[in-house]
């Protein structure tokens, strides 16, 4: 008996999702492998390759300010929490109120003078950085814009506030993860005509940019 006339439009998209299913766990794998292994020069990055790179963070456009402390930075992460304390009942307890991470369009410069672009316009990058303590130094206007973007800010204006500023600032010696969208051209730091930097994406469809403090007790680099 002949197949049913359907057969093949149910076989094709089944094989095709396993397919894509198939590239993404193995993207994942070359990711996993990228954070632990060594990073590749960026004058060496190949098109189409999961890499690992490392370098001074830098602008590639305007830089932004952090929206409580004010500080020019590349990207930002903020988080705003409140006092949960009026019951004499009840342990006090800090509750998440408001956060906001921003990341713009920015230059990893590797040691070997070249440098590669992620264009956090296009691609979310995904911020590994490590803890800083809980601030209470703040007024409430200071916190009131981060506040307002999250819904009401009125219901906390009596509340005991607290939040956590973290500024990536230029110079900032970061590790980022992603696939090559674009190998370099042209020499490092030489004029050539067509020259352009390389560029990172995500490593897979969905995924971010993944992008890690390297020297988080530098003062001068990273501020919060």
């Amino acid at each position: 008996m002949p197949p049913p006339e359907d057969a093949l439009w149910v076989a094709v998209p089944a094989a095709a999702i396993a397919a894509y299913g198939g590239a993404v766990m193995m993207r994942r794998a070359a990711a996993r492998r990228a954070w632990e292994g060594p990073a590749t020069p960026v004058g060496e990055l190949a098109a189409g390759r999961v890499v690992r790179v490392e370098g001074r963070l830098a602008a590639h456009g305007q830089l932004l300010r952090a929206p409580i402390t004010g500080v020019e930075c590349v990207g930002y992460d903020a988080w705003i929490e409140y006092l949960d304390g009026d019951s004499p009942t009840r342990v006090p307890r800090w509750f998440p109120a408001a956060s906001e991470t921003v990341v713009a369009p920015f230059r990893v410069e590797g040691d070997d003078g070249h440098a590669v672009v992620i264009d956090a316009d296009r691609h979310d990058v995904e911020l590994a950085i490590p803890p800083l303590p809980r601030r209470t130094d703040a007024d409430f206007e200071a916190l009131a814009p981060v506040l307002r973007r999250a819904g009401d800010p009125r219901l906390l204006r009596d509340r005991t506030l607290g939040y956590v500023e973290i500024a990536l600032r230029p110079g900032t010696r970061i590790t980022v993860v992603g696939r090559v969208l674009r190998p370099p051209t042209g020499g490092a730091g030489a004029y050539r005509r067509g020259a352009r930097e390389a560029e990172l994406g995500p490593t897979h469809t969905g995924a971010p940019v993944g992008l890690r403090v390297l020297e988080p007790d530098d003062p001068a680099t990273l501020a919060g």
